[in-house]
């Protein structure tokens, strides 16, 4: 995509931390335990339209390849680097398991610091404890998933093998008859059940975020491993850790919900270890128990006022003996690129993944500053610079016609999905018992204890989407020119005054807009409670 000058002037940046240990490096390698695929997906200024990507790399330890690492200093979150506060989000690519040195509780207690300022928290590992040295001791992070093996608390806890018949296994057959350590290197993915979410109260459903390919529908596959880790529901949210002197709450408490209770992860996504007998010179592997598992875990901290969290399985999702099969014993495993060299269709499916989880990561303030740009580059560079013209004195049905033509432009350019983060973005800022009566009636991602099914049977969620998104869209089309560098100048000359001038002029329209759906809301409720209370009247 053509970056704009609005656009190229107005994105703002996501400072990216990516932390490594153990095998895992970032330097042009044939060990195949690279990242370096993954650095170029996410690198292109294509692949984040509406914001820019600055991305730190690093290693907790010395490492023996060309490591190629922004930082390879024996990274420490409880260093500078990490204390100041130069990052949005970290990602954590643990190797390391339980019996390396784990983090330090000094560290730990600086990722729980960046996570309760709403820092985005990525982590995986892989079988047994692999990853537990980095992972296994950060909040909601370790009860996210199962990291510990030899160690584990309970039977319960305890993570899945590598060899034996309860082992995960997800290889799918590839290229030869049977299955072999290879097939991870082949064309073939693993396929992904993701969790569906309903809408308007089961008038549709979609999937989380996270998992929506470039087309609007779920994505439903993975690289493939012959022994993944597991993720998993966290049953017990009372647990605290040491944050500045005090004890800071794991999972802190919604007061929103009926009764108010902890915020728990949601299951993204759940995979099926149904892989065939594998032969190995050398070594005896049973047959897998076929089973499913869960492979990705969600926490939405922004509900609660904290950073958003996510975990994966397995790092073999990522890495480059997956995505290119580098390591391959066989030349003939390309990964997902073709003879000719070309990415296959389920690669550019894997990066719409991980430039979701870029996205979804990133803390609330800044998606409010992307969704400000969006809405502004769509208003320049799409049919709406044509369809929409100003409205001086808006009325209810302008804002939604207007909503309308924004919310298909949003889903022609993103998807429909994007339009609904969009709106819950510009209604973040709004005091709680104005947005909350909206979120449960137009987030599908909410637990069902804070959503409010009686309004969502009666009520149309699409009408106070529309209104939202017409209201921010007819704000910018009444303030800024027709012409994008006379738009530019009217916001300001830096891009910090630009930056608050364009957040002024959405918040502007979307302010008396939603006072009128709040007022809207709660006539709506009274006239349930009294309907609800008259038939219990005359009930028999």
């Amino acid at each position: 995509m053509r970056i704009s000058k609005l656009l190229s002037e107005l994105r703002p940046s996501i400072r990216l931390l990516i932390v490594a240990d153990g095998r895992i490096h970032f330097g042009p390698s044939d060990d195949g335990f690279t990242l370096l695929e993954l650095l170029t997906i996410l690198t292109p200024e294509g692949s984040h339209p509406w914001v820019s990507l600055d991305i730190t790399t690093a290693r907790r330890d010395g490492d023996p390849l060309t490591c190629n690492c922004t930082r390879n200093d024996n990274f420490r979150f409880d260093g500078d680097l990490f204390l100041k506060g130069e990052f949005d989000e970290v990602w954590l690519f643990g190797d390391k398991d339980e019996d390396d040195p784990p983090l330090d509780d000094s560290e730990v207690e600086a990722v729980l610091e960046f996570m309760n300022k709403g820092g985005g928290v990525f982590a995986t590992g892989d079988h047994e404890s692999i990853g537990a040295a980095m992972c296994g001791k950060l909040p909601r992070v370790s009860s996210m998933r199962k990291w510990f093996f030899r160690q584990a608390k309970s039977l319960e806890l305890k993570a899945p093998g590598q060899e034996d018949a309860t082992r995960l296994d997800t290889l799918r057959e590839g290229l030869d008859l049977g299955f072999q350590v290879d097939d991870q290197s082949d064309a073939v993915p693993q396929e992904i059940r993701p969790k569906f979410f309903l809408i308007d109260d089961g008038k549709g459903a979609k999937p989380h975020p996270l998992l929506e390919d470039e087309s609007g529908f779920a994505i439903t596959v993975l690289p493939d491993h012959m022994h993944e880790g597991e993720c998993m529901v966290p049953t017990n949210l009372e647990s605290t850790f040491p944050c500045k002197g005090e004890q800071c709450d794991e999972y802190p408490i919604d007061s929103n919900m009926n009764p108010p209770a902890r915020l728990a992860p949601q299951v993204v996504a759940i995979s099926t270890s149904a892989s065939g007998y594998m032969r190995i010179i050398g070594k005896s592997i049973p047959p897998v128990e076929p089973r499913s598992f869960v492979s990705m875990v969600a926490y939405d901290g922004d509900l609660v006022g904290v950073g958003r969290v996510a975990v994966d399985s397995s790092f073999h999702h990522f890495i480059d003996i997956n995505l290119r099969g580098r390591g391959a014993s066989s030349p003939q495993r390309r990964g997902f690129f073709d003879e000719h060299g070309n990415p296959t269709k389920d690669y550019i499916t894997f990066t719409k993944f991980y430039n979701n989880l870029v996205r979804w990561l990133s803390p609330k303030t800044f998606r409010a500053q992307m969704y400000e740009v969006l809405l502004a580059d769509l208003r320049f560079n799409t049919f709406l610079i044509e369809d929409l013209r100003p409205i001086p004195a808006p009325s209810l049905r302008d804002y939604v016609y207007a909503g309308v033509l924004t919310r298909k432009a949003i889903t022609e350019r993103l998807s429909d999905t994007e339009a609904i983060q969009c709106v819950l973005s510009l209604i973040s800022g709004m005091p709680a018992e104005i947005r909350r009566p909206v979120e449960s009636l137009i987030n599908p991602w909410l637990p069902s204890s804070l959503t409010s099914s009686a309004l969502n049977l009666l009520l149309n969620a699409d009408f106070f989407l529309n209104a939202y998104l017409g209201a921010a869209m007819l704000a910018l089309t009444n303030k800024l020119p027709l012409d994008q560098h006379e738009a530019l100048q009217t916001l300001g000359k830096t891009a910090v005054e630009r930056t608050s001038a364009l957040s002024s002029i959405v918040n502007s329209g979307v302010g008396p807009v939603s006072s009128i759906l709040a007022r809207a809301l709660q006539q709506s409720s009274e006239r349930i409670n009294s309907l609800s209370q008259g038939l219990s009247n005359v009930a028999p």
